[in-house]
């Protein structure tokens, strides 16, 4: 059975200091691959947050949090889980529910 990762970004010179809450279906490694894609074409505050660590020559890091069943409500836990970290961020909601962190 499937399940959605809940998972976390980071930089490799704070690897404990989560700045971004996301989910997926697909490998983490598949995702982090993607992030790394996107932000050179984005204007968000999460691909600002990419291009400052990767400018000063770290790496960003995926970590998965929690596994969600695929048959229950991802949303919750994934806002469960950026309010656990939202001592590192804000949030900012983005049009088509999705949540991207304010820095």
């Amino acid at each position: 059975m499937k399940q959605i990762k809940i998972y976390g970004l980071s930089s490799s010179e704070s690897p404990e200091n989560i700045r971004y809450i996301g989910k997926t279906i697909n490998k983490l490694k598949s995702r982090l691959q993607r992030h790394m894609s996107d932000y050179k074409n984005e204007d968000t505050f999460k691909s600002r947050w990419i291009k400052k660590e990767l400018k000063k020559g770290n790496k960003i890091l995926i970590k998965e949090i929690f596994l969600v069943p695929i048959s229950e409500d991802w949303a919750k836990w994934e806002i469960f889980y950026i309010s656990e970290f939202s001592n590192n961020f804000q949030l900012y909601f983005k049009k088509k529910k999705q949540l991207f962190v304010n820095f």
